[in-house]
């Protein structure tokens, strides 16, 4: 990877993702003597309080073998600079002068992580509520329910309803997607839009509920991602006879958790989102996406941080992750409460689900970051991965598919992209494909 420039997109992102709640700059060359790198990853420390003594985390951006790192640096002794530091020079981009990039941020107090993780929900999504789509401003307008049968938009992580309608609004059979959805719904076209940081996805419905003012009209859903979860404990509290929603896409959704969400996957879910956010920053059509992308890296850098180092061990990434609500809702371990609950209780009304999947792999420039986290690539290497089969480089295939404990979506049900290198987890409503199964799948 070539060493960050003013026009540098990614680095252009990453300022935009951290904003004011920490400093990028760069030193001449990486701290090697702090470079953990593949062959010293089990590194860990042993004492949380040392951490605790020190304000301010610096991290080094090294580059792995594919993907994107972040290595912390000791603290020095106060008053001195690490050797060739220099304050990020802001161009038109707001990226660093060339050199290594180095992050700084204040250290949190666990108590102030909750408001922390309140300030990142606001800043990644800024409206909260049901909001009608409006065809004339093509615009996103509040509104409240009218008790007539509604379409309903629940948009995953690190988005936001905005971004997701721009994602529809961006091409020709998207566009007609949503063209049809309004004369087929006489213009009840909503979207919900809800923290994915600060609260779990079971709070979210709660709140759905609540915005929805207890009408027991009729409710299609399309959800992306952490939306899924949304919508399965909306319906699985609220209307599990499947009376108001007869009908709910979920694409790409973590319906049994995420494995990048799990505890020992910490630092690997941060590699690869680093990574992700880079080769996001790259894409025209993809761009937007990186900045809230990135916003999700530093929230976990500086969640991670405030209780314990970068090489942390299991207990503290334990904690780290249920000080994320909105993340250990969807944690892919065994022992998660919430899912435990939710795959446990068999619905009445299962056939009302769809589901939409990709198996990414690309060996294109850029995107080979997908191996090194990847089971089936690192099998022979004394490594961690995140994945233990499919996914879309951020949820489990497997996942996609599992309503409960015992049932999966059956092959009548579901549009699986197979293994290719087209479709991943940001980009599956760029294609037709995605389209005529919507369209399909709501009978349109």
């Amino acid at each position: 990877m070539p060493r960050p420039n003013r026009s540098d997109p990614f680095l252009s992102a990453l300022q935009k993702g951290i904003g004011k709640q920490a400093k990028l700059g760069s030193i001449a060359k990486p701290v090697s003597a702090f470079r953990s790198g593949l062959a010293n990853r089990r590194r860990r420390t042993s004492d949380a309080g040392s951490v605790q003594g020190t304000k301010t985390v610096t991290l080094q951006l090294i580059e792995g073998e594919d993907y994107l790192d972040w290595e912390e640096i000791p603290p020095v002794l106060p008053g001195t600079r690490l050797p060739g530091m220099r304050q990020a020079k802001r161009g038109a981009s707001g990226s660093t002068s060339e050199g290594t990039t180095v992050l700084e941020f204040s250290r949190l107090a666990p108590s102030d992580v909750g408001s922390f993780l309140e300030k990142t929900d606001t800043k990644l999504t800024p409206q909260r509520g049901l909001r009608r789509w409006n065809p004339e401003s093509q615009k996103l307008e509040s509104a409240r329910p009218t008790g007539k049968p509604m379409f309903l938009v629940l948009h995953g992580t690190f988005s936001n309803s905005d971004s997701f309608f721009r994602s529809l609004t961006g091409t020709e059979h998207g566009k007609s997607f949503l063209a049809k959805t309004l004369r087929k719904y006489k213009g009840e076209l909503y979207a919900f839009d809800h923290p994915t940081l600060s609260v779990s996805p079971v709070m979210n419905a709660l709140d759905l509920q609540l915005a929805l003012e207890s009408r027991t009209s009729r409710v299609d859903i399309l959800a992306h991602s952490r939306g899924g979860l949304v919508a399965r404990w909306w319906t699985h509290l609220f209307d599990p006879d499947g009376i108001r929603c007869q009908r709910a896409l979920l694409v790409g959704s973590p319906l049994a958790g995420t494995s990048l969400a799990a505890p020992p996957n910490i630092r690997n879910a941060i590699r690869q989102l680093t990574s992700y956010g880079k080769i996001l920053s790259e894409t025209a059509r993809l761009a937007s996406m990186a900045v809230p992308c990135l916003t999700l890296v530093h929230a976990l850098l500086q969640t991670l941080t405030s209780i314990s180092g970068m090489a942390t061990s299991l207990p503290f990434a334990d904690a780290a992750i249920a000080m994320i609500p909105g993340l250990c809702g969807q944690s892919r371990v065994g022992n998660n409460p919430e899912l435990v609950r939710l795959q446990s209780n068999q619905l009445v009304s299962e056939d009302r689900f769809y589901t939409v999947a990709s198996h990414f792999q690309s060996m294109a420039i850029g995107w080979k970051f997908w191996r090194a986290f990847r089971k089936e690539q690192l099998a022979d290497k004394a490594t961690d991965w995140i994945f233990d089969g499919p996914n879309d480089l951020v949820v489990d295939c497997e996942s996609m598919l599992q309503l409960t404990d015992s049932q999966v979506v059956p092959d009548s049900r579901r549009l699986d992209f197979g293994i290719n290198d087209r479709v991943h987890h940001i980009n599956y409503f760029d294609f037709e494909e995605t389209s005529e199964f919507m369209c399909s799948t709501f009978r349109f």
